[in-house]
């Protein structure tokens, strides 16, 4: 005759024992919040579906806007910016389609003028960077949490060339 068993059944205190919680180092916490970062980012760029390059005939334009809060307090200070919930900067290079972007953009001139819903319009003041061989264009603006703005550019990649100009829009947040 075959026996037969009743299960084991653990006493209720082992059902509600939490297991031990392993600790995270502040290195791992940290890759943590970059990985989720990213993630957020590339999201973002996703949904918006805005490339950040505009092609013209000899030159692309690369560009970026972000909150002044991501540069760090010695750049800001080296470069002369105010970083701010409020504030952010448009990043413009221009590089010469037959070069890598690696290489860095060179130099040109750039305008542009930032427009809110609301009619609102602030021209952008570029200041020139140039790090090595790279030239970059830096134009801080205001904006208010969750404001929608069109950016307006112009470049000039040679001083006898016509200006090219695209738009673009974008949602800026002010940090918490």
């Amino acid at each position: 005759m075959i026996e037969h068993q009743t299960p084991r059944v653990l006493p209720r205190a082992i059902w509600f024992r939490h297991p031990v919680k392993p600790r995270r180092s502040p290195t791992l916490q940290l890759m943590l919040l970059i990985t989720l970062l990213t993630g957020w980012h590339a999201l973002a760029m996703a949904a918006s579906d805005e490339r950040s390059e505009k092609h013209f005939d000899g030159f692309v334009v690369h560009y970026s806007a972000f909150n002044s809060s991501l540069i760090s307090p010695e750049i800001a200070t080296k470069l002369g910016l105010t970083r701010s919930k409020n504030r952010a900067l448009l990043n413009i290079a221009v590089v010469p389609t037959d070069q890598s972007a690696r290489t860095g953009g060179k130099p040109a001139l750039v305008t542009g003028s930032v427009t809110n819903l609301l009619g609102q319009r602030q021209t952008l003041e570029f200041v020139e960077i140039s790090e090595g061989r790279a030239t970059y264009y830096l134009a801080p603006f205001r904006f208010d949490h969750e404001e929608v703005l069109t950016f307006d550019i112009a470049v000039r990649h040679h001083p006898d060339a016509a200006p090219q100009g695209f738009r673009f829009r974008q949602t800026f947040y002010r940090d918490l």
